[in-house]
C-alpha cells in the first residue's frame, strides 16, 4: 500500500513538480488544490495520509490550514514547506 498525498500550493508548476517526484518514488497523489480554502473543502472527501502544503498563500496561510484542519480532529500528517527566503517568515 502506497502513501497517499494531497498537495496544496498556489503555483501549478510546483504542484506538477511535487507530483512528478511523488510518483517517481511510488507515492500516490489523491488530490491537489491551489488554495487553503479549496483544500479545506476538498479534503473532506479525500483520504490522504499526508498533506504537503506551501506555507504562504494570498488569503489563508498554510499555518491557518493546519489550525483549521486540526480543529476538525483530523489525524493526517502535514508537511509544510516554503520557498520564501525572508528570515521573518522562517521565524514564524
Amino acid at each position: 500500500m502506497s502513501i497517499r498525498l494531497y498537495l496544496v500550493d498556489p503555483e501549478p508548476a510546483m504542484r506538477l513538480g511535487l507530483r512528478a517526484f511523488a510518483e517517481k518514488i511510488s507515492l500516490r497523489i489523491v488530490g491537489e488544490s491551489d488554495s487553503v480554502e479549496l483544500a479545506l473543502e476538498d479534503m473532506r472527501a479525500t483520504e490522504a495520509d499526508v498533506i504537503v502544503s506551501e506555507v504562504f498563500f494570498a488569503g489563508l496561510s498554510g499555518l491557518d490550514f493546519v489550525e483549521q484542519w486540526r480543529a476538525r480532529s483530523r489525524t493526517n500528517k502535514i508537511l509544510l514547506f516554503s520557498r520564501s527566503t525572508n528570515p521573518t517568515h522562517e521565524a514564524r
